[in-house]
């Protein structure tokens, strides 16, 4: 695995749309970026991952033939991710970052990993045509999302493994409990990238930032 260190200082669903602050992250603290490079196992990083200094953007792509990111007996799907290190099991998180979604992309973009009875508390997924959902469900979080740069905010009260509220372009898209606390004590931590593939899926994230209080 891959550790890169980067340091930035600056069914229970309802469908909300009341008012929020402008600043959504007003109150809250910056903390340093710390991720790994979760890639298919056989391969350089530099084959399915880069990260453009000059635009601030990490590219991330992963293909359906490719291997899992550990050797056998692994054999979960294919993936490009970043996860965000270290991970936290108590007080309030939030993932921020604009996204591309590179049309035809048929994968997981984002996750919190951990979760009492499975393995993450919240995955969002993305069709082909564009459409981002919660988990494989037909809970629709935004559409329209192929080729073109948008705002996703994920905040997480990790306190009882409680709320999750999903922010898309500064406006709250839904929110829903939590699925509670892993039973091993690991805690929770954010992932983005591409986790499950049809055939060849990008995703490109900016302006990544790891909020707390």
């Amino acid at each position: 695995m891959i550790f890169l260190v980067v340091y930035a200082f600056g069914s229970c669903f309802q469908n909300l749309h009341a008012s929020e602050p402008t600043d959504l992250t007003a109150g809250w603290k910056q903390v340093p970026l710390k991720f790994a490079v979760q890639k298919p196992w056989d391969l350089d990083v530099s084959k399915r991952y880069r990260f453009d200094p000059a635009t601030g953007t990490y590219f991330l792509w992963v293909y359906k033939t490719d291997k899992a990111h550990e050797p056998p007996p692994n054999k979960t799907d294919p993936r490009t991710e970043l996860g965000f290190k270290p991970g936290y099991k108590s007080g309030e998180h939030m993932f921020d970052a604009d996204v591309y979604v590179v049309a035809g992309t048929h994968s997981c973009i984002m996750q919190i990993f951990g979760a009492a009875k499975s393995a993450t508390t919240l995955m969002l997924y993305t069709e082909t045509n564009g459409v981002i959902t919660y988990g494989k469900t037909s809970t629709i979080i935004r559409t329209n999302a192929n080729n073109t740069w948008w705002n996703l905010k994920v905040m997480h009260n990790a306190n009882g493994g409680g709320e999750i509220k999903i922010y898309v372009d500064n406006k709250l898209v839904f929110t829903f409990p939590g699925k509670g606390e892993r039973k091993d004590g690991g805690g929770f931590f954010f992932k983005c990238g591409v986790y499950g593939v049809k055939d060849r899926s990008e995703v490109r994230f900016r302006n990544i930032k790891i909020w707390q209080k």
